[in-house]
């Protein structure tokens, strides 16, 4: 789907203002960083989506950016012009220096946030498009929990089940020919991974606020999600709360939690754990204490290997243990109002809140 701004704007501006000369306003560090996001997200350049660019510093005045030039506002036909304002500091000053020359509807220029909200229109188009299309459907969510194996993923892909998966999943791609349907980034940490990641042929889920904060952020076959993450930073006994808003999703201080609210957008009926133990060999309750069993694994390789090649990850090692029981019980509540199975058919591990299942008796 590739992107076109003048196409895009036509659903804020009236009809009579859709043919007119786009101008853009400002060219500050406002703009510089709307420019990174349309660059990273939607592939464009969003100086080349602009008849013309315009700031009323001398100094930036005829240089360029990105091959267009820099007017000076005496140069541009203003009547002709549909006007992005594209400085939130200078906004309300741009604002009026556009009434002295003559405008007088706010139907003809517009605030920077216009620009922002044509480019989440744009990128969230598709995730949006995800909602309900696998409905009744089954799929498996993997963790990377010790109990996984190569085996088992091998079944999930001779029969086709769609799969989610997240994190250092890869590290057991060489004994698999399976790959997930659907790979997560939840994460802050996880997306600065996001060259590697971009090399697998699957579909990804990426949280769009943490991508936003790498400069160079690029990946193909990408669907965006929110994430809100502030009662789990502030709040870490409340009861996390399943969503289906790919705009809201909670984070439950798991990614298998973002995963499961994920695979209920989509409309799946049945959800299936595998790989996922829930125990760690070092879990932190609510008020930080911290709980060690050294003899328990982690993952489904040794820690170091688990980690080695990734930036960032090793600050997940410790689990807020009680928040992602609470996480998966409102899971479990949630699918018991809806009518939607969730069961656990990791083969080991420890869940209260999901009914186990063999996982052999699936197939």
């Amino acid at each position: 789907m590739d992107f076109n701004f003048r196409e895009e704007m036509r659903n804020f501006v009236p009809a009579a203002m859709e043919n007119k000369k786009i101008c853009m306003y400002g060219m500050g560090v406002d703009w510089e960083y709307q420019r990174r996001l349309y660059r990273n997200f939607a592939k464009t350049e969003l100086a080349h989506c602009a008849d013309f660019l315009v700031d009323g510093s001398a100094a930036k005045q005829d240089t360029t950016i990105a091959g267009k030039k820099i007017h000076a506002p005496e140069e541009i036909p203003w009547d002709d012009c549909v006007v992005f304002i594209t400085s939130h500091n200078r906004g309300s000053e741009i604002a009026m220096e556009l009434i002295k020359r003559g405008f007088r509807s706010a139907y003809s220029y517009y605030g920077i946030y216009y620009l922002s909200r044509i480019f989440y229109d744009y990128i969230f188009r598709l995730s949006v498009a995800l909602k309900g299309n696998h409905n009744k459907q089954r799929c498996f969510i993997i963790g990377n929990g010790p109990s996984l194996c190569a085996k088992d993923l091998n079944k999930l892909y001779k029969c086709g089940d769609v799969s989610f998966a997240t994190n250092q999943i890869y590290k057991i791609f060489d004994k698999t020919a399976w790959r997930p349907s659907y790979y997560v980034l939840a994460d802050g940490n996880a997306v600065k991974n996001y060259d590697m990641i971009n090399q697998w042929d699957c579909a990804k889920f990426v949280n769009l606020s943490y991508a936003m904060t790498s400069e160079n952020f690029a990946m193909d076959n990408v669907f965006y999600f929110m994430q809100n993450d502030m009662t789990w930073w502030l709040i870490r006994t409340a009861v996390p709360e399943v969503s289906t808003n790919i705009y809201n999703l909670d984070t439950g201080g798991t990614s298998t939690f973002t995963n499961i609210q994920l695979a209920l957008y989509m409309g799946f009926s049945e959800i299936y754990l595998l790989g996922v133990d829930n125990i760690f060999n070092a879990s932190k309750m609510n008020n930080g204490d911290l709980i060690r069993n050294e003899d328990i694994q982690n993952y489904f390789i040794d820690t170091n290997t688990y980690f080695s090649g990734a930036t960032g990850l090793e600050c997940f090692n410790e689990v807020y243990i009680e928040q992602v029981n609470l996480a998966y019980q409102s899971a479990a509540d949630y699918a018991a109002k809806h009518n939607v199975i969730i069961k656990n058919a990791s083969r080991a591990g420890k869940i209260d809140a999901f009914k186990y299942v063999d996982f052999d008796s699936l197939f």
